[in-house]
């Protein structure tokens, strides 16, 4: 199998406020511990390392006031370096594996972008992005002011329903896209991401270039079917006919 990424996902613990970047660097070499935590290695197409805290954060979403219990700093390899490039928040210790499936799943997400757009994505790069697991509001999510908000995290939601929606969110804040349309929102990047980017790793497990184990969230028969209903008739279709000039013209 290649191997396209190396995830570090690290959950540190600390006392902060504002977005919890909490004692750890923005990179870190792979041979690096943080001190005050209990490390666990996964081995897989995606190694990762999870560093558990010893203790409880204390971090404070500065646009809401909530609080929350975990940090979760994700890393990707990078030059052979671990850079951060995602932060997931949860409000309680009891969230770790939430939050733990959510990184790697996220890391993985940008591994694929990566490995197509390279330095040609410049959102593959900006600051890391925070992602907040939440116990309020309806059971949606949505990106506010660059960070994006998983709300009633704990409401019963499928593998596959977890794929999607952070597959939909970070197409909305990496891809391009136009606005102004009907149905089923405004802006098409959402819809596009989970196009994208679950038919990528789909393609990467049939491939066998990657373990059904790394996913994190959805697994390799639910994003079989994903992509045999939402993905490869489109390629097809595109392949056969074009783009659709018509099409391209609606707003629904």
């Amino acid at each position: 199998m290649r191997s396209h990424l190396i995830g570090l996902i690290a959950l540190t613990a600390g006392t902060a406020c504002g977005l919890g970047d909490v004692r750890l660097p923005d990179a870190l070499s792979f041979t690096e511990r943080p001190p005050g935590a209990r490390v666990e290695i996964v081995e897989s197409i995606s190694r990762a390392l999870l560093v558990t805290p010893d203790l409880p954060a204390a971090v404070t979403d500065d646009l809401d006031g909530a609080r929350y219990a975990l940090v979760c700093h994700v890393y990707v390899e990078e030059n052979g370096r671990a850079v951060r490039r995602f932060v997931v928040h949860a409000p309680e210790t009891a969230s770790a594996p939430h939050v733990g499936r959510t990184g790697r799943f996220l890391a993985l997400l940008w591994a694929a972008a990566d490995q197509r757009f390279g330095r040609l994505c410049g959102g593959l790069r900006r600051a890391p992005l925070h992602v907040y697991l939440t116990r309020d509001g309806d059971a949606v999510a949505e990106m506010t002011r660059g960070r994006l908000y998983i709300r009633k995290y704990q409401e019963t939601r499928s593998g596959l329903e977890w794929a999607r929606t952070l597959a939909h969110e970070y197409g909305h804040y990496l891809l391009p896209s136009p606005s102004g349309y009907t149905d089923p929102e405004s802006w098409a990047n959402g819809v596009l991401g989970e196009r994208l980017f679950l038919g990528w790793l789909r393609d990467a497990l049939a491939a066998e270039d990657l373990a059904e184990t790394a996913l994190g969230w959805g697994s390799a028969e639910e994003l079989e079917e994903y992509a045999r209903r939402q993905v490869l008739p489109l390629r097809a279709r595109m392949r056969q006919d074009g783009p659709d000039v018509e099409a391209l013209k609606r707003r629904d």
